[in-house]
């Protein structure tokens, strides 16, 4: 499976980084220079043939960072879209690739790339590519009419269900993303069918392993909870305390095509409102992601200083933007109440005004929703629209404390980051007692956070979490080296409220 074929990181006693492979099944044995020589003289050849085949350090961010790839921007492994993927990949945790679809009457999952001239062996490759990377891969499912009737039959999501982790397995992806959007006039028990089916699609993703030996994610896209109410089918709660694992909020089109007035697509005081009534829900904070637009729109207007729309709008991407302002001879201003980009221009005797997004417009989002809340991360729409100058505004704002990275990265990155887990206190270190022809003389590694610990054994296949009462009794007995050992499984919830995690040496039930 993928993960045997994953190179992963750590560190030696002194804090230099050192890479293994890891499988399942391995067993890990040998001294650090003998696999460092092994590796550098890999990685050396690797580069040598084509420099981007060479797995970087894939250190995790702060917030999780993900990227939607529609299948037009991938055409077969040779869009823009990919290449973008490709350029960026050791600062992505998830791709999603936007390219299936559900149909309303059957249930039946088809991809619609393959009409487009995508093979399945790229989406192959480009999965498996990813995974040398430490970046996962999922799929969206989307449907956008007469989702409500598929939500009311129960034959229908049980084939769509089967479907999904069929594909799933077919081409190795971590988790899928479902994007389901068509419940503006539908019945208002359509809320808690989707939740519904949204809990019934994670129990049977998540019995299956992804390639970085985690329960298949299963990730909600949902539209925004707005003042215009057109979307209220949304049971943020309900969603929310549910199994899924991420909830994709797309917060954008608060100007869309059909606006009355031009405006941005994600002004950030609108977007901020989004986020507070996100916060006002009792669910787990860190399950949620801004949806971030890399594109905006252009509209025909009254006049420079009216700005009622005369005609429907059409996207404006950065690309899109820069050619428009080049072409028109005009120049980039800023809309201080809105805190976005945006232009005007003349043509064929109409005035237009087009706003887009741009580095200082996510910088802005970021500073002033993400990082002053408690979401996971961020999600974009989509690879190829985003200014390229976003990138290391994403690195100087979601910089972790200390590098995080590995099987200890995964995990952290997996179970929430630092929206959950908070600050690193320091580096990955050796745990666990003192065990001849281990990696580094130690039995595991750990590295501690301000809300729990990440603690793994050499020769096991993934790291495991410990936090709240159950790390408090676990580092009360002495931790990794004391009674219980390392961890070996993930904290297991009871109906009567309990938590149960098992250990090596016995389990810790509370």
């Amino acid at each position: 499976m993928a993960s045997s074929q994953k190179i992963l990181l750590g560190t030696s006693p002194g804090g230099e980084v050192v890479a293994r492979r890891v499988s399942p099944f391995r067993v890990v044995t040998g001294q650090f220079l003998t696999v460092f020589m092994l590796v550098t003289f890999v990685m050396a050849l690797a580069t040598a043939q084509e420099p981007s085949d060479a797995p970087p350090i894939h250190y995790r961010h702060c917030r999780t960072v993900a990227l939607w790839l529609p299948y037009w921007m991938d055409k077969n492994g040779d869009g823009a879209g990919w290449k973008d993927v490709q350029e960026h990949a050791d600062q992505l945790d998830e791709v999603s690739f936007f390219a299936f679809a559900a149909d309303p009457n059957t249930g039946d999952l088809t991809n619609e790339g393959l009409a487009h001239g995508m093979s399945e062996q790229t989406i192959v490759d480009q999965v498996g590519w990813l995974h040398t990377r430490d970046v996962a891969a999922l799929f969206t499912v989307t449907q956008f009419n007469h989702v409500g009737e598929m939500l009311s039959d129960p034959l229908r999501l049980q084939h769509l269900i089967n479907g999904i982790v069929a594909t799933s397995s077919r081409y190795g992806f971590d988790g899928v993303d479902i994007d389901f959007e068509d419940f503006k006039a539908g019945d208002p028990t359509d809320a808690s069918k989707y939740t519904a089916f949204i809990e019934q699609l994670s129990l049977a993703m998540h019995g299956q392993l992804d390639s970085f030996e985690f329960p298949r994610m299963v990730v909600a896209t949902v539209l925004p909870h707005t003042d215009r109410g057109s979307f209220s089918f949304v049971d943020y709660t309900g969603l929310g305390n549910s199994d899924v694992d991420r909830i994709r909020v797309m917060a954008y089109d608060e100007n869309f095509p059909g606006s009355k007035t031009a405006g941005a697509s994600a002004p950030a005081p609108w977007v901020a409102s989004v986020a507070s009534y996100l916060a006002s829900v009792d669910v787990p904070q860190w399950k949620f992601l801004l949806g971030m637009p890399g594109y905006g729109y252009k509209w025909p207007v009254v006049s420079t200083t009216d700005w009622t729309t005369t005609g429907t709008g059409s996207s404006v991407t950065y690309a899109a933007a820069q050619s428009l302002m080049l072409l028109h001879q005009t120049s980039r201003e800023w809309s201080d109440d809105q805190r976005a980009p945006y232009f005007t221009y003349t043509d064929s005797g109409k005035t237009w005004v087009a706003f887009y997004e741009d580095a200082e417009s996510w910088q802005t989002k970021l500073q002033t929703v993400l990082l002053t809340s408690e979401f996971n991360g961020i999600s974009g729409w989509a690879a190829g629209f985003e200014d390229p100058n976003s990138w290391p505004v994403i690195d100087a704002n979601l910089t972790a404390s200390a590098p995080i990275f590995g099987v200890v990265g995964a995990c952290y990155w997996r179970y929430g980051g630092g929206a959950r887990f908070g600050s690193a206190l320091g580096k990955e270190q050796d745990a666990g007692v003192a065990e001849d022809g281990t990696f580094n003389g130690r039995a595991g590694r750990e590295q501690v956070f301000q809300n729990g610990n990440i603690y793994y054994e050499w020769g096991e296949p993934r790291a495991y979490e410990v936090d709240g009462d159950v790390l408090a009794s676990y580092k009360a007995a002495g931790g990794p080296e004391g009674k219980y050992g390392f961890p070996i499984s993930d904290v297991e919830s009871a109906s009567d409220g309990s938590k149960t995690q098992k250990f090596e040496h016995g389990e810790i039930t509370l």
